[in-house]
């Protein structure tokens, strides 16, 4: 009788090891219910949820703007804002035991940057257009102007682009005693002696992962001198 009993014991408890160990679950397939064959966001970005069936799995973004994690038996996709051109990624979703794995095919539409991502003001040019494109008509004299140079995120970024050939016309940010989020941009003109004016463009770029904005900047010169009217010789009489 107590070798009966052992031999059940043993029986048992290997039943119940094979049982804890998923040996008897029937939990199928891996598989991702998705309607369709990708997921698409709008470039605002946002979340979804994707409901994974089968046994426990992972979740592997390809890109940093998407993220993946688990909730329960859905998998949650978060996207970024997207700022630039319209941008793919693939997610892994992969067994945690056995080879079984599905990718899932993420798609997030075009986007832009804000109209009021970088503004331009000026003291002394108090009419200066703040967004998109302004033109200043400055004296033939060496001077230095400031102008002070807003972004609607601490995230972006500014940088000037000039044209080369503009060596009379300099560029660049300086230190501004103003609020967190704004910085002052000095240009610096030679003094022109000659008797045409002359133009250049600042093109002012607001980025920010990938997305760019811009705002051009014309620069009127003036002369030093005009053309006077010819001097005519007297008629002198003898």
């Amino acid at each position: 009788m107590k070798h009966l009993l052992s031999t059940l014991a043993a029986a048992l408890s290997a039943v119940v090891m094979w049982s804890c160990s998923g040996g008897g679950s029937d939990v199928g397939p891996l598989v991702v219910k998705l309607d369709g064959q990708k997921v698409t966001f709008t470039s605002s970005g946002g979340s979804r949820q994707i409901e994974i069936a089968g046994p426990e799995w992972t979740a592997t973004s390809s890109a940093d703007w998407l993220t993946a994690t688990q909730d329960e038996k859905n998998l949650v996709l978060k996207a970024e804002r997207n700022y630039a051109a319209k941008r793919t990624a693939e997610v892994l979703v992969k067994a945690v035991t056995g080879e079984e794995s599905q990718m899932v095919t993420v798609e997030q539409s075009k986007g832009s940057m804000p109209k009021d991502a970088l503004q331009i003001s000026s003291f002394a040019y108090p009419d200066l257009e703040k967004s998109g494109a302004g033109r200043l008509k400055l004296s033939s004299a060496e001077e230095e102007y400031n102008f002070d140079i807003k972004l609607s995120n601490q995230s972006f970024t500014w940088r000037v682009e000039l044209d080369p050939e503009a060596k009379w016309l300099t560029c660049g940010e300086t230190t501004a005693q103003s609020p967190r989020n704004n910085t002052r941009m000095k240009i610096k003109l030679g003094q022109n002696k000659t008797i045409d004016e002359r133009t250049a463009v600042i093109n002012i770029l607001c980025e920010y992962k990938g997305g760019v904005s811009k705002y051009e900047l014309t620069v009127v010169q003036e002369s030093s001198h005009r053309m006077e009217d010819p001097v005519v010789n007297p008629l002198i009489k003898w």
